[in-house]
């Protein structure tokens, strides 16, 4: 389908957001061209004298002035482009050029032809919109130059003073036009190339989403940016929205009801659609498809009831369809400006790139899952026939030593210690094997107490230790963080039971400021105790994206103190 003209350069209407000029001009090549034709000016004036009198004085010192401004800044720029921006450059120049022409001959001058240059720099580094308005300005400083440069009582040549405006005017937009279709076309493959390569499937479909997002929400100057989908295999809708207001916002996955998603989903599969509010205020609905062409009536009524639904007068949507039978819409609103058709069937595109992206996420996701189960179940096994079955012969060994021995001998009640914690150590191994082998989640934050606890009566009872509890009221921690901080404490406390002598020790849990903290303490030790660093517990904690800390000897009492922020294992998971 044929696009306007407006379609095509409206997506350069936000110049804050193009980029720089070394980014598409080369600034030493401006440089050298603004000393080329300084040099050429004071070259044609000398060869060519306009005129006469003061003025031609006046024009020999003024471009002498001019050369030597322009060789400085080009040897700055050579020296550091990053140091000066062209912006300020072009205008001082589009200035200049209008003083020029109006000390060497007014609407005759031959320096009128040296506007494009400004033109040409403004148009290829910040748009069409700063094109035009160079351009613009360049015809009024040349009629203005004109007229203030005719002499009282000589003949004023209207045809250059008329032509030669118009002639810059036409000429100067199509070099906008041009500029600005190249700054367009160029972001558009930026963009393009970021959906490619911005997903890490390290940190999950959220993060991946999330991104793709803000970079859209960036590019298309929006407020906000809606993905929604439905599962044609697992009936489940889930919606992601982002907003440019925060744009460092965790974003979460919503799963939709079936009227909510039944409104989002209304429009057809296959339907493009852009939908403002035009001058003065009128709805301006425009919704077609790459096979049956515009689309009228129904359409339209359904895009009007979507705008009322997301509260924003303008928006523009496009399908979303994944390999996998995914299919759902991508939105993005803004209540500052409506969309073009260019505009929304590039969105269309980027939105099938993401598409494939977020389907190769899923793929390799589901690999990765079936691998660690895989790899969980091996590992299981293995433990099962090696650490359990000499468990369990050790287990059978001290029962048959007990029943020799007979409950009265003086070593019957050690033995029978010895024999519950073999127990107790089977069944462990066998509780972990199951959770292994059954499902990936870790202790669940419910049982962590009661684990503890658990950990507290044995020690208790086997080795004497006592062990204070300590833990906030309340609290709830996801399942993998839960599990991470049971072992931290098992690890702990045999720390205690195999290093130290102490016989008192409490145990503290308590979240706040987005971390868990754990502690273990117990007596201090001797003054000339060695600092150490647990490393079993250092190495679990890093992996979480915690630290740990050990104090000897503060208030009486050796303490390990470990955090894990509770957000990097919630984004992970």
């Amino acid at each position: 389908m044929k696009q306007p003209i407006a379609a095509e350069i409206e997506p350069l209407a936000g110049a804050s957001v193009l980029p720089l000029a070394e980014h598409t001009v080369d600034a030493r090549m401006v440089a050298l061209m603004r000393c080329l034709l300084a040099l050429s000016a004071l070259c044609i004036v000398y060869i060519d004298p306009p005129q006469s009198g003061k003025l031609l004085d006046l024009a020999y010192i003024s471009l002498a002035l001019y050369g030597l401004y322009s060789a400085v800044l080009c040897g700055a720029i050579f020296h550091d482009r990053r140091l000066i921006s062209e912006r300020p450059l072009y205008w001082a120049d589009v200035v200049f050029y209008g003083y020029l022409v109006a000390v060497t001959g007014g609407v005759s001058s031959i320096f009128f032809h040296f506007f494009f240059f400004c033109i040409l720099v403004a148009s290829f580094s910040r748009g069409y919109r700063e094109g035009l308005t160079v351009t613009a300005v360049s015809a009024i400083l040349f009629s203005l130059a004109g007229f203030a440069a005719h002499t009282p009582g000589a003949a004023f040549e209207i045809d250059r003073a008329v032509i030669r405006p118009i002639y810059l005017l036409m000429l100067g937009f199509m070099v906008s036009y041009w500029g600005g279709r190249e700054i367009m076309l160029r972001r558009r493959l930026e963009l393009l190339k970021e959906v490619g390569t911005i997903a890490f499937p390290t940190f999950g479909l959220d993060h991946a989403v999330h991104e793709y997002m803000r970079r859209l929400l960036s590019y298309f100057n929006a407020q906000t940016c809606i993905l929604v989908f439905a599962d044609t295999q697992s009936s489940k809708r889930v919606l992601y929205r982002a907003e440019a207001a925060k744009p460092f916002a965790i974003m979460r996955a919503e799963e939709l009801s079936d009227a909510s998603a039944a409104e989002l989903l209304a429009l057809p599969p296959t339907l493009y659609a852009t939908c403002g509010l035009t001058w003065p205020r009128s709805p301006r609905v425009i919704a077609w498809d790459q096979v049956r062409g515009r689309h009228d009536g129904a359409v339209r009524e359904q895009c009007m009831l979507l705008a009322n639904l997301l509260e924003c007068p303008s928006f523009a949507t496009v399908p979303y369809k994944q390999p996998r039978g995914i299919v759902g819409r991508l939105y993005m609103l803004s209540a500052m400006r409506h969309y073009s058709i260019g505009e929304t069937e590039f969105l269309g595109q980027v939105a099938n790139q993401i598409a494939v992206s977020v389907n190769n996420i899923m793929l390799l996701d589901a690999l990765t899952q079936d691998a660690a189960v895989q790899e969980r179940s091996k590992i299981s096994r293995d433990i099962h026939d090696s650490t359990v079955q000499s468990y369990i012969g050790l287990k059978l060994g001290l029962e048959a030593l007990y029943r020799d021995v007979g409950t009265d001998a003086r070593v019957a009640g050690r033995l029978k210690e010895l024999l519950d914690m073999a127990t107790l150590t089977v069944d462990d191994l066998r509780d972990y094997i199951d959770r292994l082998s059954g499902q990936y989640a870790r202790r669940p934050s419910v049982n962590l107490i009661a684990g503890v606890l658990e950990q507290k009566r044995r020690y208790r009872d086997f080795h004497g230790i006592d062990i204070e509890v300590r833990c906030d009221e309340g609290l709830q921690l996801s399942d993998w963080v839960a599990g991470e901080a049971y072992q931290i404490v098992c690890e702990a406390l045999s720390n205690v039971f195999r290093h130290a002598r102490a016989k008192r020790v409490f145990v503290s849990l308590n979240a706040s400021g987005g971390a868990l903290q754990i502690e273990v303490g117990n007596a201090a030790a001797d003054a000339g105790t060695t600092p150490f660093l647990p490393r079993s517990i250092n190495e679990r904690a890093m992996s979480l994206g915690g630290s740990v800390e050990v104090l000897l000897g503060q208030g009486g009492q050796d303490l390990v103190r470990v955090r894990i922020p509770l957000s990097t294992r919630a984004r992970q998971q």
